[in-house]
């Protein structure tokens, strides 16, 4: 589906990723108006503030609960945008030119990570450092420069290292992934998101060590 197909009073969630923490926010579609194609939420405030989306490292997805027995639907680098109307209202404008995919929680969990690495492939020459932005059971996605030849099905690799101090754990996982899809960051960096075809042992524990800290910090447990 497309961000202006949502409806006025809509339930939505907002996923705001920095590194690797993950917070979430949820709020409802106010106005919809396809003609110029301007989608506003409603603010969403904590502890009597504003949370206004804004960081140089921040992203920004819309989740949208299933509705009529379907699958919930995810808009992937979602730019939230504070705006104020002519009547003073404050409305956070939403944007992305992608359609939404369709989103299973449980079976491929993105777990944001930010972490720097390197990248090798056989059709780049030197090295290239990157940014492994998340990762999941079944793939993962790194930020690079635009200006790299990344494309479609190209086969890549890269490195995870991670050190969790809560739990005083170091992790290590080799990545093989073939690119599947990618977007624009920002003006100067792409993000490419890529398959992984075999497990990689461990990961799945990493990745659920690292969502049970992220909720404690979220609920402050």
């Amino acid at each position: 589906m497309k961000l202006l197909e949502l409806t006025q009073g809509q339930d939505i969630t907002i996923i705001a990723s920095m590194g690797a923490q993950q917070m979430e926010f949820k709020t409802s579609i106010g106005e919809v108006a396809p003609i110029s194609k301007v989608v506003l939420a409603n603010p969403v405030y904590r502890d009597d503030k504003l949370i206004t989306f804004r960081g140089k490292d921040l992203f920004t997805d819309v989740l949208v609960p299933a509705a009529d027995g379907g699958t919930p639907q995810l808009f992937k680098n979602v730019t939230v945008t504070l705006v104020k109307k002519g009547d003073g209202s404050l409305w956070y404008n939403l944007f992305t030119i992608e359609d939404s995919k369709s989103y299973n929680r449980r079976g491929a969990f993105r777990c944001s990570v930010g972490i720097e690495s390197i990248l090798q492939c056989k059709e780049l020459k030197e090295p290239l450092d990157i940014i492994i932005k998340d990762i999941s059971v079944t793939g993962f996605a790194f930020i690079c420069p635009k200006e790299v030849p990344i494309h479609k099905d190209m086969i890549v690799h890269t490195i995870l290292h991670d050190y969790i101090s809560e739990v005083g754990e170091h992790y290590e996982f080799p990545l093989f992934g073939i690119v599947a899809r990618s977007y624009e960051h920002d003006e100067r960096r792409m993000v490419y998101g890529c398959r992984i075809n075999n497990p990689v042992p461990g990961l799945e524990k990493y990745i659920v060590t690292k969502e049970r800290i992220r909720l404690r910090n979220t609920h402050g447990g």
